[in-house]
């Protein structure tokens, strides 16, 4: 078993093989996050057994040929296929190949790789509304040890693949089986995620299950639980396919959803379908089923580690949807429940706050009920006040409608104060007057 503490026991009393320790050094610490299964390789600890390693073994390390295909899926990709292909075909060596799996693009796509890209094999298949079946197709048709999916709508860094193949020579020489690798995807509003399965051996005898967002399996009732992945923090896709102007253009909310439910009638018991329907429908679908399925969510996932990124998110997302609504009591229960799993997310720290603001704004109103009450009830001069017509008590009330959002009604009320030369109030909004017009330079309001 080769893990950390070995590598470190080798490199500081055999200098002989230190090229070799160097490299799986950096492997090591590129490593994002692992499956439990195979997290003894992180192990720092060199056991008596292993001290007998024979450094013959590294010969094998040296002819270890870590060969990819990358495999494009697009249909109608005009936009983004020709920076897409760019991207990865300047990473490739000579004994690399770079496959398009085209399901059915009726715009330029097609004429842009002839054009451009005229060495990239091209594989027409029909679209049959099953992604993961085409994912399976493209790990059929290519030829080298590994196979590298990367979505049109993505760009490979730059840095990325000379990486990965000394990465995969790693796993290959430790003689690890059955581990997928997650590259890091950074969306195109900066938000980065590590999860995504997308680089698999081929002799493993993995293959994707899923009509939409698909995951990598060996038994397929196992929900890819016996699937081991790892990721490292420099193998990067930059994706911009999520962003709500393609979203709509390409009507992936409604092809997500249905086919998400379709999922859902397939496995009603695992969360994940359950989770992305939520997601990827919240637009759609009734706040009522909303509210019910994210409930389900979390009531499947249980304690069960394996599921524990649905039920966080589920939570998250239940506790904002509670807090549109206002519903504070709810929100605060389902924020107990995040605490007990990950006290440390910022998601905790976030909502704690933002239930702490929506007390201050209730409060807000409370008071301003209460000052209305109190200057509805004061008609009378009143001798030796600040102000004996109450303007004080008015410029109160001003200053609560501002706070709890009725801008109109406060400047109404402090026009009117201006008007009768108690205070000039421009001054204390200048500030805020030319930020505003600063945020919304060139922005048109209908």
């Amino acid at each position: 078993m080769y893990n950390k503490g070995l590598n470190i026991y080798l490199e500081k009393n055999y200098p002989s093989v230190k090229k070799f320790t160097s490299k799986i050094n950096y492997f090591y610490d590129h490593i994002n996050s692992i499956t439990n299964n195979i997290s003894y390789i992180l192990d720092q600890n060199c056991y008596s057994d292993e001290m007998n390693f024979n450094l013959n073994s590294f010969k094998r390390f040296e002819s270890i040929k870590s060969t990819i295909s990358v495999v494009v899926m697009c249909k109608n990709e005009e936009r983004c296929i020709a920076r897409c292909i760019s991207s990865i075909i300047k990473t490739l060596d000579t004994n690399d190949e770079l496959i398009v799996l085209d399901t059915g693009s009726n715009d330029d796509t097609l004429n842009i790789l002839e054009r451009e890209f005229p060495s990239v094999v091209i594989i027409k298949e029909k679209w049959n509304n099953d992604f993961g079946s085409m994912r399976n197709i493209g790990i059929d048709k290519a030829k080298n040890k590994w196979v590298f999916f990367i979505d049109a709508d993505e760009i490979l860094d730059s840095n990325s693949m000379r990486s990965l193949k000394l990465y995969l020579k790693v796993i290959d020489f430790m003689g690890l089986e059955n581990v997928v690798i997650n590259p890091i995807i950074v969306n195109k509003n900066s938000h980065i995620v590590q999860g995504v399965r997308r680089i698999i051996k081929k002799s493993d005898r993995i293959r994707y299950y899923g009509l939409i967002h698909e995951e990598p399996r060996l038994d397929k009732n196992m929900y890819g639980k016996d699937v081991d992945s790892i990721s490292f923090d420099n193998v990067i896709l930059y994706h911009d396919g999520y962003t709500k102007k393609v979203m709509n253009e390409k009507n992936k909310y409604i092809r997500n959803t249905e086919l998400l439910k379709k999922m859902m009638m397939l496995e009603p018991e695992y969360p994940r379908w359950i989770y992305f329907y939520c997601r990827d429908g919240k637009n759609l679908i009734s706040e009522e089923d909303y509210e019910k399925y994210l409930n389900q969510v979390i009531s499947l996932c249980r304690d069960d580690k394996y599921y524990e990124e649905y039920k966080i998110r589920a939570l998250s997302n239940l506790i904002e949807q509670y807090l549109i609504k206002g519903n504070v009591d709810e929100a605060e229960k389902k924020l107990s429940e995040l605490k007990e799993i990950c006290s440390d997310l910022s998601d905790v720290f976030y909502f704690d706050t933002y239930i702490q603001l929506v007390k201050i704004k209730y409060n807000c109103h409370l008071l301003l009920k209460k000052a209305i009450s109190y200057r509805q009830s004061r008609n009378n001069i009143e001798f030796g006040s600040i102000h004996s017509n109450y303007f004080h008590i008015d410029y109160l009330i001003a200053k609560l409608f501002f706070e709890v959002g009725e801008y109109q009604k406060s400047f109404n009320i402090l026009k009117k104060l201006e008007m009768n030369e108690f205070r000039d109030y421009k001054e204390d909004y200048k500030q805020l007057y030319h930020s505003l017009n600063k945020y919304f330079d060139n922005v048109n309001f209908k």
